[in-house]
């Protein structure tokens, strides 16, 4: 058991929140060349076009946008 919050996770160990392990998810890689009119957001309470409807289907894993750029922004 580590208590120490700094402790960096290596390859190897036993990870396990409330008795269940945690493994490490797979790292996939996307460079999407985004249109006008979407936002760079998986989500939009608002209801504009965003990038996960441009990237639905594309993997199992999560994804996660990295960077903002605007609604005009390409």
């Amino acid at each position: 058991i580590v208590n120490e919050p700094w402790y960096e996770v290596k390859p190897g160990d036993d990870v396990r929140i409330e008795g269940k392990q945690v493994k490490e998810s797979r790292k996939v890689y996307f460079l999407l060349n985004k249109p006008a009119g979407f936002i760079t957001t998986m989500e939009d309470e608002l209801g504009r076009e965003d990038v996960a409807r441009l990237m639905k289907g594309a993997s199992k894993e999560r994804i996660y946008p990295v960077g903002r750029l605007d609604q005009d922004t390409t």
